[in-house]
């Protein structure tokens, strides 16, 4: 199993990458579970491929443990705007399972939160700024 993390302010793009995302490895034959973790928005579920199982958990801990504990082959954790990336990194770590940290920052939100950008930056493993496709997010995977 492993997990993908998607962190940043960037919603609309959050969104779209958690459902393309969804529809790529759903498409591979994966197992997919998605946990919407957005605080400004919600993931359209209409749009969701059929085969992905879909959470809603507001709380950013509640979140992270069921993420580990979901039992898929993907986890796509769709985290709230406003969430601490240095809360998210501390949940996440020392996990068993194989996870990846893609941040959206889009240089025209996130230079009003410095702070915010530089963690991102420098703890992500890999940094997308919009816009980005499909194809440059996976090969970050």
């Amino acid at each position: 199993m492993r997990i993908i993390a998607l962190a940043g302010l960037a919603a609309g793009e959050k969104s779209e990458l958690a459902l393309d995302l969804a529809r790529h490895f759903s498409e591979a034959g994966q197992r997919v579970h998605l946990i919407d973790n957005m605080q400004h928005m919600t993931i359209p579920t209409d749009r969701l491929p059929p085969a992905v199982t879909y959470q809603r958990i507001h709380d950013l801990g509640a979140a992270t443990t069921a993420a580990t504990e979901a039992g898929a082959d993907v986890v796509l954790l769709a985290v709230a705007e406003q969430a601490a990336p240095d809360e998210l990194f501390a949940l996440l770590d020392g996990s068993a399972v194989d996870v990846r940290v893609l941040a959206i920052v889009d240089d025209r939100t996130c230079d009003c939160f410095p702070t915010l950008r530089q963690t991102l930056e420098d703890h992500a493993d890999a940094v997308l700024r919009p816009p980005f496709t499909l194809r440059e997010a996976l090969e970050h995977l």
